[in-house]
């Protein structure tokens, strides 16, 4: 429904255009859509809604084309960390979801809340 519109916004944010990030866009709409107040639709918050999805679709296109070089590991006995992203959330987009979520939060019936894995 807004597809273009986040991908449009996305894609100046990135300051690229990709079908990868089109995709994103998609499944960020679709995510977002899912989350929301029974009570609400896209329609009824479309600017927020259409800055918010396109936030999340930056921040997953950032985390998935950090690539090899901001992988970082360390290992003691049977315990190992690794660390995929850059030197900060930024990089990572971690930032941008955060960001994305503040902006749908009284909007979704969540509060943002996931498991994390170690």
């Amino acid at each position: 429904m807004y597809t273009e519109d986040i991908y449009t916004a996305a894609a100046a944010i990135c300051g690229e255009e990709s079908e990868f990030l089109r995709l994103l866009c998609t499944a960020a709409e679709e995510e977002l859509t899912y989350r929301l107040k029974s009570d609400i639709s896209p329609g009824d918050i479309e600017e927020i809604f259409i800055a918010a999805a396109s936030l999340l679709a930056v921040s997953m296109f950032k985390g998935t084309s950090s690539g090899a070089d901001g992988i970082k590991s360390f290992s003691a006995g049977e315990m190992s960390v690794t660390y995929f992203g850059g030197e900060g959330t930024d990089s990572s987009g971690g930032s941008l979801r955060e960001t994305a979520e503040l902006l749908i939060a009284r909007y979704v019936d969540d509060d943002g809340f996931a498991f994390r894995g170690i």
